[in-house]
């Protein structure tokens, strides 16, 4: 696995680990939409489904990580949402994206952790 993988994998440990500690369900950790759309985390919080992208960094140096949530990444995670309704029919049709941004310190400890909340919607 290469290091940006790891540090990837770590941001999507943390966040799962923090949203589970604010009441979130995780349902789904990286599902698949094709080969070039992902979504990192699906949860469930009461009666809506949440579809987390999470983006995370060891620095600032190159920007905020929030900042890597680009207008093509949000239609890329916009039609990974509408396969993920389409092959989950029975889950709520109340459905929002959050962004998670993290910043992890060298020994992968969570430095930084901002949980922007529906920030995409989607309507089916």
């Amino acid at each position: 696995m290469h290091q940006r993988q790891k540090l990837g994998k770590a941001g999507e440990e943390a966040t799962a680990f923090y949203l589970e500690n604010k009441g979130y369900v995780v349902l789904e950790k990286n599902w698949h939409a094709g080969r070039y759309a992902e979504i990192d985390l699906v949860c469930q919080q009461g009666d809506e489904l949440v579809l987390v992208e999470v983006k995370a960094r060891q620095s600032t140096g190159f920007g905020w990580p929030e900042e890597a949530v680009t207008r093509a990444k949000q239609e890329k995670l916009q039609m990974a949402a509408q396969a993920y309704i389409l092959s989950h029919p029975h889950l709520s049709p109340k459905i929002r994206f959050d962004v998670v941004a993290v910043i992890l310190s060298n020994s992968g400890e969570v430095a930084d952790l901002k949980h922007y909340k529906g920030l995409i919607y989607v309507n089916n």
